[in-house]
């Protein structure tokens, strides 16, 4: 009888702890070890070789007799490209086990280093500036007229007066929500599409004006500050209301 000797594998563990302290890059080179696909229909292709720093084998690279245990975990794994896995077996005399280990405690710090400033940066610290204290609005005439107003600002500030009934409180409701989906889609629309978008707000214009609401809408500048760096951001505001001046008043 023959006893059968398998190998132990990376464990789930220290394939996470190998992958993710060496930030996705070759210990020697740092290239990316997951390439994208290139065209639709591909698979992505993992490039990076968990190669080891001593052989369990007597005749392999850099030796060492180590337990099973020991010599395939995290410890004794360190994360290549093929090319650099070549050659640390290939030319062990300078390819040591102390400079493998050394080469990889070197790249993990680098890992860390590269990621800190990111990590301290998260959650960003956002500021708004104060809105303007006067705000010009227009009376929206048409779907397409509403949609120009959209498409300049980044964001919707939604205002509206209390519905009185069921029905006003869907048919505002709908209304915001499908001017907000627009807003999130309208700098990928062809011509075409905002025509037929254009019709479709102009439904919405029709039915809200039949409750006794009038549309108005406008854009201003509000300044963002995002860790300490500054710029404009355009806002585009929505009202529907039956009296202009108290909504206006109560802003």
């Amino acid at each position: 009888m023959y006893a059968l000797c398998m190998a132990k594998a990376i464990s789930a563990k220290s394939r996470k702890l190998l992958w993710g302290n060496s930030g996705n890059r070759c210990v020697m080179c740092h290239i990316k070890l997951v390439a994208d696909p290139t065209i639709a229909g591909d698979e992505h292709a993992v490039l990076g070789q968990e190669g080891h720093i001593v052989s369990h084998k007597s005749d392999g690279p850099r030796y060492e007799p180590l337990p099973d245990d020991d010599v395939h975990q995290y410890k004794n794994r360190i994360l290549l490209c093929p090319t650099h896995h070549i050659e640390i077996d290939n030319q062990v005399k300078h390819r040591t086990a102390e400079e493998l280990r050394r080469l990889k405690k070197k790249h993990e710090e680098w890992v860390d280093k590269t990621l800190d400033p990111i990590e301290k940066a998260w959650p960003p610290k956002v500021n708004w500036g104060k809105p303007p204290q006067k705000l010009k609005v227009h009376k929206v005439s048409t779907g397409a007229n509403l949609l120009s107003y959209v498409r300049a600002g980044l964001s919707s500030e939604l205002r509206n007066d209390a519905p009185e009934t069921k029905k006003e409180a869907e048919t505002i409701g709908q209304f915001f929500q499908d001017v907000t989906d627009y807003g999130d889609i309208i700098d990928e629309l062809g011509p075409g599409e905002g025509v037929r978008i254009g019709f479709t707000l102009n439904d919405h214009l029709k039915k809200l004006r039949n409750l006794g609401y009038e549309i108005y809408a406008g854009n201003y500048s509000r300044e963002l500050e995002i860790n300490g760096n500054r710029s404009d951001w355009e806002v585009c505001v929505l009202l529907v209301t039956k009296d202009i001046q108290e909504i206006m008043q109560s802003a």
